[in-house]
């Protein structure tokens, strides 16, 4: 297995259908686990984020997706990594 870091819109846009395909096959999947909500949530949070990708090592489609969020505090002028959590919303009942 691979995984992929995925921190760019670019490099989400380009997994819509591959998205789409292993949230159809997810039973568990939600609206706020839809590329669609977790774009728009990425464009308007403050904080940083990515995805992990995982795909088997001769495939080009993932199977997998992972969306994490990452808060980043400032103290003293030297930036740290405060929070890391799941992608979307961390305040939905999901995460």
């Amino acid at each position: 297995m691979l995984v992929t870091c995925i921190n760019k819109f670019s490099e989400f846009d380009k997994l819509k259908s591959n998205w789409d395909e292993v949230y159809q096959a997810d039973l568990h999947s939600n609206f706020f686990l839809s590329r669609t909500w977790l774009r728009s949530w990425f464009e308007v949070k403050p904080d940083s984020w990515l995805i992990l990708g995982i795909k088997p090592e001769n495939s080009n489609s993932y199977i997998a997706f992972f969306p994490l969020g990452v808060r980043i505090t400032q103290k003293n002028g030297l930036y740290l990594f405060g929070d890391l959590y799941m992608g979307g919303n961390y305040w939905a009942d999901y995460t």
